[in-house]
């Protein structure tokens, strides 16, 4: 990102919101510097405008952060969330990041509050990829005859299973709480591939849910 944009997107983030105008001033620059600059900010998403009438004259637009544009800003989630996870399993012992990614994939599954049962391989599977979708993966599905392949295309997780490599664990639980469907992993982002990926067989069922989790890379 552009490096005046990006000092756009933090004064908004100090200030909260501000005109054309204000950041201009504050920035030094031109209100038509600053007008082509958060266009292209409002364009991506980052920014909202908000019109807010005035007593006199016309309404003015009001810049703010975006959700999207408040998630560019660095955060610690990943330090935090490797430190805890190492702190549990020295309490616990590694075994405890298992049973909490199990725990934490049927919740996610509970929630998606979709009645599984009725739905086809394909639907199963149409639904996986919509759920990893939101949840922050470049996610695709292809379907030819009776195999199909799910490919992640980034790992939200990356930086933890480096440490923590059970927690790649949530991805078989959440795969093996909507389809039924036999399936082993193909690539792998933690050993060195572009992509992770799935390859179902249409046509077949697992024998049980823990048969595919020895794929998960371990420490």
């Amino acid at each position: 990102m552009q490096d005046t944009r990006q000092q756009i997107l933090s004064l908004l983030q100090q200030q909260g919101s501000g005109t054309v105008n204000s950041i201009a001033s504050d920035m030094s620059l031109s209100p038509a510097t600053v007008r082509h600059h958060v266009t292209i900010l409002q364009r991506d998403g980052l920014v909202n405008a908000e019109r807010v009438r005035q007593s006199v004259g016309r309404p003015r637009l009001v810049y703010s952060l975006s959700s999207v544009g408040r998630e560019t800003f660095p955060k610690k989630y990943d330090e935090f969330s490797t430190m805890m996870l190492t702190e549990l399993s020295k309490m616990y012992g590694r075994d405890v990041i298992n049973t909490l990614m199990q725990r934490i994939a049927e919740q996610k599954v509970a929630d998606l509050n979709v009645d599984i049962v009725p739905l086809d391989p394909v639907e199963r599977l149409q639904l996986l990829n919509q759920m990893f979708s939101g949840e922050g993966y470049i996610s695709e599905l292809t379907v030819e005859g009776n195999q199909a392949v799910l490919r992640q295309h980034t790992c939200p997780f990356q930086s933890i299973v480096k440490v923590h490599p059970e927690v790649c664990l949530l991805n078989n639980y959440i795969i093996n709480g909507i389809t039924d469907s036999a399936y082993v992993q193909g690539a792998c982002i933690m050993k060195g591939d572009a992509f992770c990926s799935y390859v179902f067989d249409l046509t077949s069922t697992r024998k049980s849910d823990d048969e595919k989790l020895d794929n998960t890379p371990r420490p």
